[in-house]
């Protein structure tokens, strides 16, 4: 700020009534360097521009204040009020139990409740009292003298949620020292029974290692003393984005009649790969693109796997691993017609054509493209080198056959 004579904005402090004298004593004193500072702290952390105005109150942050908005002395005793209310009066009583001087309670109270203000909130703990847990419930007591997790779980016996919980129950309390009450919601009357499978969680607190230091065969599900007249079938309840598959049996899993098993029957799952899912759609018509291909590969092999959008809802998955891969449109019409416009969850910039996608989760992806101007949506499904002739001799196999279902 250059302070002249006539300047415009020395007559912006004079109609604000500030005591222009006092404020250039102020400027030009050694005292000036704290202004200074304070004027970077707004711009670096405060990320405000120049003319913007805010209000810091305990670390809370009202503002950018827009050029026509007053923030006057009622707005100020209101906000006091607020924060005194909400955390103020609380911390403050805190820190007077610790008899400290007024001035470094005061910044104690400010950096306190300003940390605190910056926590995301959470929902409140909420205690329930059981007015009898001698009969109903199981409790299991953690060890002594060491701090414990208080865990109540509320079950109906038998359900398969019961069936869930209770081998979690279990590894919780192999990993931690937990207080644990389990109470059972049992139904007055049954017509029948209301589980009619046997199920096992496979899960183990941590990983296990054999004497040479290999991995073991890993967490097994066993089940013992089982009937013998049901015809059973084993089945596998996995994430949805898992391919697992039987690579180790004797028997056919979908027909197990045990009493013509001569030992017991055994079965050793693989986890084959992790489906990349998504939807896709088209920002001009909000439609999913028909016909649309995805290719799924890396720097070195650009097509490993390939898939078609599905007219129902615009889904599309592929076959991955963990790792880092490259989500292309196909070369052909696809990369033609169409080009990538937008996408959540990727791992590349909002406009890139070549998507990498780090698969270390379980998230689907949502990728949204744009028609290139001068073509037609039909063009995409319609367009094809065997639309007058035989399948067998058309060399889009893969195109042709997706058109015929969708």
């Amino acid at each position: 700020m250059d302070i002249r004579p006539n300047n415009a904005d020395e007559l912006n402090l004079l109609l604000t009534g500030m005591d222009l004298s006092l404020f250039k004593s102020a400027y030009e004193g050694p005292k000036f360097d704290f202004l200074l500072s304070h004027a970077a702290y707004c711009r670096d952390v405060l990320k405000l521009k120049k003319g913007q105005r805010a209000v810091i109150s305990n670390g809370r942050i009202i503002g950018p204040l827009e050029g026509n908005e007053v923030f006057n002395q009622d707005d100020y005793l209101l906000l006091e009020n607020i924060i005194l209310k909400t955390s103020g009066e609380r911390i403050k009583s805190k820190v007077q139990q610790f008899e400290m001087e007024e001035d470094r309670a005061s910044d104690l109270v400010m950096k306190v409740d300003s940390l605190l203000s910056s926590q995301p909130k959470g929902e409140s703990r909420v205690e329930y009292g059981f007015a009898d847990d001698h009969y109903s419930a199981v409790k299991i007591r953690p060890k002594e003298g060491d701090v414990y997790f208080d865990v109540v779980a509320v079950v109906d016996p038998v359900t398969r949620d019961a069936q869930k919980l209770a081998p979690l129950l279990s590894v919780l309390k192999q990993l931690v020292n937990v207080n644990l009450r389990v109470f059972m919601n049992c139904q007055s009357k049954l017509s029948d029974m209301p589980l009619k499978s046997f199920y096992r969680y496979v899960l183990e607190p941590e990983v296990v290692f054999q004497a040479d230091g290999t991995f073991s065969p890993g967490p097994l599900a066993k089940f013992l003393d089982m009937p013998q007249s049901p015809l059973f079938t084993l089945n596998l309840n996995t994430p949805e984005s898992w391919m697992v598959e039987s690579v180790h049996t004797r028997y056919d899993l979908d027909n197990i009649y045990l009493q013509e098993v001569e030992n017991i029957v055994a079965a050793e799952y693989e986890l084959e790969h992790l489906l990349l899912e998504g939807h896709c759609f088209d920002v001009s018509s909000g439609q999913p693109p028909r016909g649309l291909q995805f290719t799924l590969g890396t720097a070195s092999e650009p097509v490993i796997v390939d898939t078609i959008v599905m007219a129902n809802l615009g889904y599309f998955q592929l076959k991955a691993n963990p790792g880092a891969w490259m989500l292309k449109l196909r070369k052909g019409r696809s990369d033609e017609i169409y080009k990538i416009y937008s996408h959540d969850g990727a791992d590349s910039p909002s406009d890139s054509d070549d998507l990498v996608v780090v698969l270390n989760n379980f998230k689907s992806r949502i990728i949204k493209v744009k028609q290139l101007p001068g073509n037609d949506l039909d063009h995409l499904i319609s367009l094809c080198c065997c639309s007058g002739g035989s399948l067998a001799q058309c060399p889009c196999t893969t195109f042709c056959n997706s058109k015929i279902w969708m």
